[in-house]
């Protein structure tokens, strides 16, 4: 399925959970991506190309420094696209946002017109939706009831991010009966809300590995709200300047594509979220906060950054050992991850890259079960494009502030 994220917050904090949603919503996911930055930035990225891959390229985070500027918070939406079978054309134009006319929208689902005659070839369903939306606003502002009219046009699954260029203060979040849609907030180490991320996939919000990893390179600590989901069959409208998101009491009824339905889902949720709401945040439960693991995640930093491994490389390792990625990690896996590359290093120093070649297809075979699978090839192909931490990507004095953070932290015991 597509994924669908919406960020706003600081900036560092922002950039980092686009680095990290992006690699983990990217999975399967190599039919497009795209960015959308919401005012003042006021502009927009697309490509055909996996997220996944381009989350570790210096220049697609060079084309987030030079759209973020000097800016301390700023909004956007991300969109990773996965092609269903009847809409396999992957393009540049096929890729989310689609824009028509003042309507930016992404959108996560299968949706079919009933008229036909919407269907325009060569293009996706997003698009018909996002043209047939822009032609009943016509000079209008985009409100819910329009969004609910449009879509009485059309049947199938659907979730929405939309922004309407004219009214660059808010941006309308729409989900259906069968997609997901997911919140939390994200907050300093006094309480104070640093970031609100909506998120197709909820389990993907908390993850493990960025406080651990923002921690040991910052010093800093974040601290995650539990996830809940937005209603089903809701429009919400998200009040950038306020950071509130707000439940609009336009009805929409999602029709299936299937004969037989699932029945709505009864659960509520309040219906206000954002910034100046839930101002509590939990403590011990969404992070590893023990001090042996800090210790950790400072030598595993510093070996990453010694050996030049990039994240792909290292998320990789952690894969074939453990089955899952290094976002999830927890303390006793990380701790036999640093004795891993502590033995890796004293193999791997003073080789090029050839011998750097043989040591993936020594590590392939050591954790993998088809070991006649040229994976580990794939992985050191995009390998030093990006280094380690890749939120921090084409900042520079990347190792001078990495190994600052580390004497820093060695110094005070």
């Amino acid at each position: 399925m597509c994924q669908l994220t919406l960020l706003h917050g600081e900036t560092r904090i922002v950039k980092a959970l686009l680095g990290n949603l992006t690699l983990v919503n990217s999975t399967g996911n190599k039919d497009g991506h795209g960015i959308y930055f919401a005012p003042p930035i006021k502009k927009f990225y697309k490509t055909q190309l996996n997220g996944g891959d381009k989350v570790f390229e210096d220049k697609y985070w060079e084309m987030i420094e030079d759209s973020v500027g000097d800016l301390k918070e700023i909004c956007l939406m991300s969109h990773v696209r996965s092609a269903s079978q009847t809409q396999r054309i992957i393009s540049v134009q096929n890729a989310h946002p689609h824009q028509v006319g003042n309507i930016m929208l992404m959108h996560n689902g299968t949706l079919e017109p009933d008229d036909d005659k919407l269907e325009i070839e060569g293009r996706i369903d997003s698009f018909w939706f996002t043209k047939r939306l822009s032609e009943i606003c016509g000079r209008k502002f985009l409100k819910p009831e329009l969004i609910a009219k449009t879509l009485e046009e059309f049947k199938g699954k659907y979730a929405f991010l939309i922004a309407d260029l004219r009214q660059p203060k808010i941006i309308y979040v729409v989900r259906g009966r069968l997609a997901d849609l997911g919140f939390t907030n994200y907050y300093d180490a006094g309480g104070n809300n640093i970031c609100f991320a909506i998120n197709t996939m909820k389990k993907n919000l908390p993850t493990q590995g960025l406080p651990m990893f923002w921690r040991s390179v910052t010093g800093e600590e974040i601290h995650v709200d539990e996830p809940k989901d937005l209603d089903t069959e809701s429009i919400y409208i998200y009040d950038i300047p306020n950071a509130t998101l707000v439940k609009t009491d336009q009805e929409i009824t999602e029709r299936s594509l299937y004969t037989k339905t699932p029945t709505k889902d009864s659960t509520q949720w309040d219906n206000r979220h954002g910034r100046n709401w839930n101002r509590g945040h939990l403590s011990g439960t969404t992070h590893i906060s023990a001090a042996t693991s800090d210790k950790a995640v400072f030598e595993v930093s510093q070996l990453a950054l010694e050996m030049k491994l990039s994240f792909s490389e290292l998320n990789y390792i952690y894969f074939l050992m453990f089955g899952h990625s290094i976002l999830f990690v927890d303390a006793d896996n990380l701790k036999l991850l640093q004795e891993f590359l502590e033995k890796l290093k004293k193999t791997s120093d003073g080789q090029g890259k050839g011998k750097k070649e043989n040591l993936w297809r020594a590590i392939y075979c050591a954790y993998s079960l088809k070991t006649d699978a040229p994976v580990y090839l794939e992985i050191y192909e995009i390998a030093d494009k990006a280094r380690f931490p890749w939120f921090f990507n084409a900042n520079s004095g990347l190792k001078k502030h990495v190994r600052s953070c580390i004497q820093k932290w060695n110094s005070d015991g």
